[in-house]
């Protein structure tokens, strides 16, 4: 059937097949079908090189290097993952003026890293953002003179004096060094990182922000984002922040990393220009909660997405009740109680109704006891100082036990 469509269609549908091995397979149907797929790869800004294509191109090496005749040119960003660094010297007959992005996976038992990462800087030289998890010592990065996002996981090899080498002459805005824990610990060596002038996002490992790190970071001009795994520092860290940019701080997001502590309750309720409140797979009080939403008078969202215990009904309206700036309440995917409905309709008309049309409330309900009986919730959540919502909140959320810190330098 897909053989008996024109040629539009089927350059058409083809943009939608994003499965590299998919469209190899596509090629083998018939001849006008080759032909199509090898117009679209041609115009292919995106590929991903996974273990199913990677064993593919191992049976079938003509095919790769077909693929890479018609791509080359025009691919703008690459994924390759373990294993298929091993073609690398056989695509140094090839040219790829366009890549900007590559998301590089090694082997940890690949030897001479760092060999490797000279042929993807020859290979790749106008790379402006590079995601890398390897055992390089991080010589040769600095050969991408025109980086800009560098993030690394889990590179347990890497040298101070590269690191440094990189960080004083690549212009990075945005940077992850990674390892999820402590089993790699760079001391001092990691500290230039905190004065590189131009960046502006930061994901690192908590015990990495100690001593003069986080200081110097929040110096810079136009850093914005902190994002940390986090298992013992957090608290020091969150007051560290509240002390020495107190005004600046307009989000914060806990995933399983706020554990209703008191003490970053408190330190909080001292960032007075905090928009923005998320907490996903965490725990906090009903009083902690309700404290904060009556201190931050700035408090425009509140995020409570999957929460291991969650407010009655009433104790949520009270939240609203409490914060007059409140715009969005988040509940996606958290358990419900069956009483949700009846507490709420003796609860709304005493909030809402206190509060200006100008500022209706959205209360966001994916997933939940609310969204699977739609009729019911609208008939009941009916007020004109409310919206409900039953989308997904699509929010950018790291895995369990990290914070993030949104900054607006302009309110500093």
């Amino acid at each position: 059937m897909f053989d008996k469509l024109n040629d539009d269609c089927r350059l058409k549908i083809l943009e939608y097949v994003d499965d590299l091995k998919d469209q190899l397979a596509l090629r083998r149907i018939s001849q006008s079908l080759y032909a199509n797929v090898q117009y679209h790869w041609q115009r292919l800004k995106e590929a991903t090189l996974d273990s199913d294509v990677v064993q593919y191109f191992k049976r079938y090496p003509d095919e790769m290097h077909e693929f890479l005749k018609c791509a080359s040119g025009s691919l703008q960003s690459l994924v390759l993952c373990g294993g298929s660094t091993t073609f690398l010297p056989s695509w140094t007959a090839y040219t790829f003026p366009k890549m900007l992005s590559l998301d590089c996976e090694m082997h940890f038992s690949e030897t001479e890293p760092d060999e490797k990462t000279l042929l993807l800087t020859q290979l790749f030289p106008q790379l402006t953002k590079l995601k890398l998890q390897s055992d390089t010592t991080g010589q040769h990065l600095w050969c991408w003179k025109h980086l800009e996002e560098l993030h690394l996981y889990c590179c347990e090899s890497l040298d101070e004096s590269m690191l440094e080498r990189s960080f004083v002459s690549l212009p990075l805005r945005k940077l992850t060094i990674i390892f999820f824990g402590y089993c790699a610990n760079l001391g001092d060596a990691i500290l230039p990182a905190s004065r590189i002038s131009t960046l502006e996002e930061l994901v690192i490992d908590d015990h990495h922000l100690l001593g003069e790190f986080l200081p110097n970071l929040l110096q810079l001009p136009k850093f914005r984002k902190l994002a940390f795994y986090t298992r013992d520092y957090y608290e020091y860290l969150l007051e560290t922040v509240a002390r020495l940019r107190p005004l600046g701080v307009q989000s914060l997001l806990f995933n399983d990393a706020l554990w209703s502590s008191s003490s970053v309750c408190d330190t909080i309720r001292r960032m007075p220009h905090l928009r923005r409140l998320t907490l996903q797979e965490d725990d906090i009080e009903s009083k902690q909660l309700h404290f904060l939403c009556d201190q931050l008078k700035n408090l425009e969202e509140l995020h409570l997405i999957r929460m291991r215990t969650l407010p009655t009904a009433t104790q949520i309206w009270n939240l609203v009740d409490a914060s007059c700036s409140l715009k969005t309440l988040n509940l996606s995917s958290c358990k419900l109680d069956e009483q949700f409905w009846e507490l709420s309709a003796a609860s709304i008309d005493r909030v809402l109704n206190k509060r200006s049309p100008e500022i209706p409330l959205t209360l966001h309900v994916h997933n939940t006891l609310l969204d699977r009986n739609r009729l019911r919730t609208l008939s009941v959540l009916n007020h004109p100082n409310l919206n409900v919502s039953f989308k997904p909140v699509n929010l950018n959320v790291w895995s369990s036990r990290f914070v993030e810190i949104e900054f607006n330098p302009a309110m500093d």
